[in-house]
């Protein structure tokens, strides 16, 4: 399960995918992101949005600045799933975004894309970043227009030349290579992240046009925007507030329950119905603060043991290892290697 914003692991592999074919070790890469390859295992999964941004980081540090496109350029057929088959199953690349808009929460649990309507019948589908503050946001707009665009030439058949490209970013170095990879001429500096599409390009018929089985995924997919969004009003309250309880020195079911406002009986019965339990939140979440605290040089291996709430340091390694593969110390070793 992920926090109150999970990002789809389809993304994570269409990363390590681009960093395998460029010869990268992917083992290194996640060690240093901070994912276990457990993490990435259920292909429906989610990972935090934070974990998202380390492995990118991670991605442009041992890949390059063209990772992002080389990223959407090797996705297979099929990596984002039922959300996929759904957009690849209307008839027209017109409605096959329409299903991408409709439902892209999935992708990173929030809305991402939205479509405004040229004059013409054209439309631009335009990309609101859920990474504004990171430093890297160009490379993960890149990589998020361009696999748009990639979908929709893989599933009409057609080498799309999109009418106009638009980023935000003001420069780019890898202008040249923006301008192949997307066939067109990008507009650096604008105002928004944004692709547009004439009024023929989204007339163009699916290869894969299902209209029974269109109409299937997308009742498939209500579904898994409702449990989602259920599932992050209860637990990803309960992940703040353990969170919250941890850095004040703290943590227990009952005093998250009183805080929630919840019996703890009922509040285990609900995170039950929903795959989850409280010890899996709270050993999820203390993953997390366990590898901020030991990416902190300030911050002991048995002083990161205390603040989580562990009585014996022996015990914290334990757990620490069953999380990631590696003891508290290799991993505080392998990430000062890779800051």
């Amino acid at each position: 399960m992920g926090d109150e914003e999970g990002v789809s692991v389809a993304i994570a592999h269409a990363i390590l995918d681009a960093l395998r074919d460029q010869g990268v070790d992917v083992d290194a890469t996640l060690a240093s992101a901070g994912i276990a390859p457990a993490d990435l295992e259920d292909l429906d999964g989610l990972i935090s949005v934070a974990r998202e941004e380390a492995l990118w980081h991670e991605a442009i540090r041992r890949g390059g600045e063209d990772i992002g496109l080389h990223a959407a350029r090797s996705l297979q057929r099929g990596r984002f799933r039922g959300l996929e088959f759904a957009v690849r199953s209307a008839p027209s690349l017109r409605d096959g975004f329409a299903v991408l808009v409709r439902f892209d929460t999935l992708l990173h649990g929030r809305e991402i894309f939205s479509v405004e309507a040229d004059d013409d019948g054209g439309l631009r589908l335009v990309y609101q970043s859920p990474h504004e503050e990171d430093p890297h946001r160009r490379v993960m707009s890149q990589f998020a227009m361009l696999g748009t665009l990639e979908l929709a030439r893989s599933a009409t058949g057609v080498p799309l030349v999109p009418r106009g490209v638009e980023l935000r970013q003001p420069t780019a170095r890898n202008a040249p290579e923006l301008g192949r990879a997307f066939g067109v001429q990008v507009t650096l500096g604008a105002e928004r992240d944004a692709i547009e599409f004439g009024p023929e390009q989204l007339a163009l018929p699916m290869l894969d046009a299902d209209r029974e089985l269109a109409s299937t995924l997308e009742r498939y997919l209500e579904r898994e925007v409702e449990g989602r969004q259920r599932d992050d009003r209860l637990e990803g309250r309960v992940r703040r507030e353990i969170g919250r309880q941890l850095t004040a020195g703290g943590v227990s079911l009952e005093a998250v329950s009183e805080h929630l406002e919840i019996s703890p009986r009922a509040l285990q019965r609900r995170l039950a119905d929903q795959d989850t339990s409280y010890q899996e939140l709270l050993d999820e979440t203390r993953r997390e603060v366990a590898e901020q605290l030991l990416r902190q040089d300030g911050v002991s291996i048995a002083g990161a043991a205390y603040l989580l709430g562990y009585s014996e340091v022996s015990a914290f390694h334990r757990a620490f290892k069953r999380w990631t593969g590696l003891t508290p110390g290799r991993f505080r070793r392998v990430s000062s290697r890779s800051a």
